[in-house]
């Protein structure tokens, strides 16, 4: 389907996360999106989304993907 929903993370990966506890750092949901390619993801109609959102000078937000079918593999 190329869908994923995408959520704000409770702690952001900054570092490597092999000694990370199992299970998800969710916080906040985002929205489902659809990948284009080439292009930019597109918000997919009939879900929650929380559109822009400004990003204060010297703070960084991080993220989460999340797949939404069967098979999706998600690279940056």
């Amino acid at each position: 389907t190329a869908q994923f929903d995408a959520y704000t993370a409770l702690a952001p990966a900054d570092h490597s996360t092999k000694d990370w506890p199992s299970g998800n750092l969710r916080d906040q949901y985002v929205g489902r999106l659809k990948s284009v390619k080439p292009g930019l993801a597109t918000y997919v109609d009939g879900f929650p989304k929380v559109g822009p959102f400004p990003c204060p000078a010297g703070k960084t937000y991080g993220g989460e993907l999340v797949g939404a079918g069967d098979q999706v593999n998600i690279q940056w």
